[in-house]
């Protein structure tokens, strides 16, 4: 009877550092987006006088959870692990208590931007993962030691996941989960393409009517009735994303993305670029403008962007300034997460991305502008998918088999 109870506690362990681990793997993938998150829970509780820190204060929990999911998986250090969770859980707990009561308009972040909860989901997750914690720590003794591998298995699970997090914090994340991922399409290329319809043609033979489509019309035995047709505006294959552009007159510039080959270089924190950024930028879109590319610089719109440029040459300012649109905060950084990357489009398709540090060079440029869209940025993001799953699926099997 104890050693079936012991097995249970550690499968209820077990459970909770699945989702545990899960939930901060994927905030350390996407540390921009967690600092967001972290952001509006500042907001939220009224500190937002440690904005500045949000960033890294997301970054430390989701170091806290995925630390803590691998020790409750592999077994190590029983005792202060349940400690950890316990006060980990009622944290959180506690958070979407009040986020049920006061209902704001914000995510909770559990799983990042992989996975959204509503607030009562988020809570319901929660009160089950304190039951589990409450059958697997209490009472707080006899958790048993694990095998000595357990050790080396967690400490490997460990590194793995902390050059994850280092991977997403110089680059952009391994696998895009925003509303601005290869594939998507922006929505003011639709305007440039005709009205699709669709025409079905209705037969009938026996007193029975039936639908027909043009490419499957019935044979002579069936007697024509009438024909309808419909406006196709459902695009179910397609995923949709709306980029509203302005100039400097604050006129609408939507298809200016939308058109063509296009690079966008988006800057969502103009403070903390260097000159010599601005220089890099301004590079940029001297070289994809040679190449046949639409360049276009998008910063979040504040009102003061001439004053950005007034350190630079003046061929940089004028490359840098002619070209420039303004977005809003949330747009841009959805965009591109790298503050100063570049976002590839052909013809309204998002077909890849590169962070501020890592800029292709022109041949690069040169060889994504003029390939298939669909096929390149389909490429991409499976590519994308099959990295983060076999980095999962890699860092389980460490815990699990070693």
């Amino acid at each position: 009877m104890g050693k079936s109870h012991n097995r249970f506690r550690r499968f209820c362990a077990f459970v909770i550092g699945i989702v545990f681990l899960s939930g901060g793997i994927f905030k350390l993938l996407d540390p921009v987006g967690s600092g967001l998150i972290m952001e509006s829970y500042f907001k939220f509780l009224h500190l937002d006088f440690l904005n500045c820190i949000s960033l890294w204060a997301a970054e430390f929990f989701a170091f806290a959870e995925t630390f803590t999911g691998i020790m409750l998986i592999s077994g190590v250090f029983r005792k202060v692990t349940a400690i950890v969770t316990s006060v980990l859980l009622t944290l959180f707990t506690a958070l979407t208590v009040l986020l049920v009561i006061f209902n704001p308009s914000m995510d909770c972040g559990c799983f990042g931007e992989v996975l959204h909860l509503t607030h009562w989901e988020s809570l319901i997750k929660n009160l089950i993962l304190d039951i589990f914690a409450a059958i697997a720590f209490i009472p707080f003794r006899d958790y048993g030691q694990p095998a000595k591998r357990k050790y080396v298995s967690a400490a490997i699970a460990a590194i793995s996941c902390t050059a994850l997090a280092v991977y997403s914090l110089l680059f952009i994340p391994l696998a895009d989960f925003t509303d601005f991922r290869p594939g998507t399409r922006l929505e003011a290329s639709l305007e440039s393409e005709p009205d699709l319809y669709k025409a079905t043609f209705i037969y009938e033979k026996d007193g029975v009517t039936r639908n027909f489509s043009l490419e499957n019309l019935p044979d002579s035995t069936w007697t024509f009735v009438r024909s309808e047709t419909t406006l196709q505006t459902e695009r179910s294959d397609e995923r949709i994303a709306s980029l509203a552009l302005s100039d400097a007159s604050g006129n609408n510039c939507d298809l200016a993305a939308a058109t063509g080959k296009v690079v966008i270089f988006s800057v969502y924190n103009p403070d903390s670029l260097s000159p010599e950024q601005w220089t890099g930028i301004a590079g940029g879109i001297e070289t994809t403008g040679q190449n046949g590319f639409t360049p276009i610089l998008l910063l979040r719109a504040t009102g003061a962007q001439d004053s950005l440029f007034s350190d630079l040459p003046q061929m940089e300012r004028y490359l840098l300034s002619s070209h420039a649109y303004t977005a809003d905060f949330k747009t841009i950084v959805s965009l591109n997460r790298s503050n100063g990357g570049a976002t590839c489009f052909h013809d309204g398709h998002l077909v890849r991305k590169w962070a501020a540090r890592d800029l292709p060079d022109l041949g690069a440029f040169e060889a994504d502008g003029t390939g298939e869209s669909a096929q390149e940025a389909a490429k991409t993001g499976t590519r994308q998918q099959l990295t983060l799953q076999a980095f999962l699926l890699y860092v389980f099997a460490v815990l699990l088999f070693i």
